[in-house]
């Protein structure tokens, strides 16, 4: 908006109604195009006070502390922590884990079971076994890949928003 609409009878006019009518009401009494945003705004350059905001009595309310965060170990809440807590309250007796331990998904493959020492890069790394002595699926890999392909399958997932709709876009640019 530009300065000519703010002549000296219209600042005048607003200064008197200032504090008793709202922006909008103001904007329309003064006419002429402008806006109830024009008038706060100029309300403001001019240092003139509008509506007293209204102002609630709060009251504070002390929080209660935050416990103190470990200075070592996982974060709380993450898998490392629930893992690492189960396995302490199992060898300790002292506390049930609150969950049970996830399982791992299985292939459909028949592993071969073969220990750490036995296993090559043409085998698959897939682990099997809770307790030591740990052993690994054993198949045959493609193109010294670390898992078998059934195995292979299980490791990826699903892939993020953009990975997934990167693949359909890709898709429908082929069709």
């Amino acid at each position: 908006m530009g300065a000519n609409y703010w002549t000296e009878e219209r600042i005048a006019k607003l200064k008197s109604l200032v504090g008793k009518k709202s922006a909008s009401e103001i904007a329309a009494e003064l006419g002429g195009g402008i806006s109830r945003n024009a008038v706060i705004g100029k309300m403001k350059r001019m240092n003139l006070a509008g509506r007293s905001p209204i102002r609630l009595a709060c009251v504070r309310v002390p929080l209660a502390p935050k416990p103190a965060k470990p200075t070592e170990g996982y974060a709380i809440g993450s898998h490392a922590f629930k893992v690492t807590r189960a396995i302490k309250a199992l060898r300790d007796g002292t506390d049930a884990p609150p969950k049970p331990l996830p399982t791992m998904r299985q292939a459909d493959v028949e592993p071969l079971h073969i220990s750490l020492q036995d296993l090559t890069g043409a085998n698959c790394h897939w682990p099997f076994g809770d307790q030591a002595p740990f052993t690994f699926c054993g198949c045959r890999t493609e193109h010294n890949r670390p898992y078998c392909t059934a195995h292979a399958a299980l490791s990826k997932g699903s892939g993020s928003f953009g990975e997934r709709s990167a693949t359909r876009i890709n898709l429908r640019r082929v069709a």
